[in-house]
């Protein structure tokens, strides 16, 4: 069950928030005065800010990974709900940050 009081989301792009439904939840949790990262792998920075800023999100709030762990920035800026679409991706954040609820998108 998704725990929609928690306050600091994080969502992964490719394959996540470049989707309209994610779109649209991303804007809706923002709309309830959620705080939202953005966790990528990609280094595509121009792609991705086009869409980040367009649903408002602050360029401070975007992270690029250059391929480390998600768990490190999630860890690092308490974020209690991680949205990805890849499953290998939310098991390392279950290992190695066990306070943060995933969601397979």
């Amino acid at each position: 069950m998704i725990n929609f009081d928690k306050q600091i989301w994080g969502i992964d792009f490719d394959g996540t928030l470049d989707k309209p439904i994610w779109q649209f939840t991303t804007w809706y949790l923002k709309e309830q005065g959620k705080t939202i990262y953005v966790i990528t792998n990609n280094s595509d920075k121009q792609y991705i800010y086009h869409t980040t800023d367009r649903l408002q999100i602050p360029r401070e709030n975007v992270i690029f990974t250059e391929h480390q762990p998600k768990s490190v920035p999630i860890k690092l800026h308490n974020i209690e709900v991680f949205i990805d679409n890849t499953q290998e991706v939310l098991d390392e954040i279950n290992k190695n940050a066990p306070n943060t609820q995933t969601i397979l998108a």
